[in-house]
């Protein structure tokens, strides 16, 4: 039950990075009416699994936060991936389409930016919101690796190496 629930989870946060291009596929491409209001489902859905993303378990109040810390963690490795893929396959698309008519130029360039925009601010909620969780409850975190982690966020690539190792303690702890 618990991985049905994490896919249900990572589908609806990738829907909710990417909801102007989905927006803009099903209104422009499709000419599915009324696909705007898909932003409201989408936006609820958000917030539900930011401030619940896994049902209460957990001996202690400590433990419940610290493991709803690394579900939100592990949901942003994965809904980043998956937003990475399809904010490339979202370019592709826009690029055939300034080739086709080239009045869309600007607008698309446009879109794209704010879908872009739109991707990396809600992704970058999931991500703070876990590791605010992480760093305020883990006791076997510790500093030094608080300090390491606050340095190698800066660093491409062994970020992601320190972000996995993180989760690995704090796993072990919950």
């Amino acid at each position: 039950m618990k991985y049905v629930r994490r896919i249900v989870y990572c589908l609806l946060l990738t829907a909710a990075a990417n909801a102007l291009p989905l927006v803009w596929l099903l209104y422009a491409k499709w000419s599915v009416s009324g696909a705007g209001w898909l932003f409201l489902p989408l936006a609820a859905a958000f917030l539900w699994v930011n401030l619940r993303p896994i049902p209460k378990s957990g001996p202690t109040k400590r433990i419940q936060r610290l493991a709803e810390g690394c579900e939100l963690l592990r949901l942003f490795c994965v809904t980043a991936t998956a937003t990475v893929l399809l904010q490339l396959l979202w370019l592709n698309v826009l690029r055939a389409d300034i080739a086709e008519n080239s009045f869309l130029d600007g607008w698309a360039v446009f879109g794209g930016a704010m879908g872009l925009l739109l991707a990396v601010l809600l992704l970058a909620v999931v991500f703070w919101n876990g590791m605010i969780r992480v760093y305020l409850t883990s006791v076997q975190l510790g500093i030094k690796h608080r300090v390491l982690a606050a340095l190698c966020g800066w660093i491409p690539l062994v970020n992601l190496w320190y972000l996995a190792k993180i989760l690995r303690i704090c796993s072990y702890e919950v």
